[in-house]
């Protein structure tokens, strides 16, 4: 079997870790009652197919990448993904839900080179309401409130 090249092994990585996770908390979530743990297991589980989906992917383009087509992934790119979900955590404890989720989704497009930024706010204010329509109003599930919201 042929090695994962060095372009490929922070995909692999993160894929590989992403459905462990996904695995580990759909065991941890299948004692729960169904009524309070149908969402969160069927969010774990698309994260798990599309996990799976995006290394088939990445195993794909790797293949082009050897023939001479294609860039190569950037470890940093990688690494400042992980950092912006550990930053977003911790802002959603501390602002809460809406107003972490506002603030940075366009500041994430940002950093990975989207620069139209009224585009960006306004699709982020969009996103943002839907969710709030969705889980406040029409399922009455009230979302995580910091000091913001």
């Amino acid at each position: 079997m042929k090695a994962i090249s060095k372009g490929l092994m922070p995909t692999v990585v993160v894929c590989i870790a992403l459905m462990g996770a996904s695995i580990a908390f759909i065991v941890m979530g299948a004692g729960l009652p169904l009524e309070s743990a149908m969402f969160p297991l069927a969010v774990l589980g698309v994260v798990c197919v599309l996990s799976v989906v995006l290394l088939v992917q990445s195993c794909l383009q790797d293949r082009k990448r050897e023939a001479g087509e294609g860039h190569p992934e950037s470890l940093g790119k990688v690494v400042l993904g992980l950092f912006c979900v550990l930053v977003y955590l911790v802002a959603v404890a501390k602002l809460g839900f809406y107003a972490s989720t506002f603030l940075m989704i366009p500041l994430m497009s940002a950093a990975f080179g989207y620069r139209r930024w009224e585009r960006g706010l306004f699709g982020s204010a969009l996103f943002t309401v839907m969710l709030y329509l969705l889980f406040d109003m029409a399922m009455g599930r009230s979302l995580p409130h910091g000091w913001l919201m």
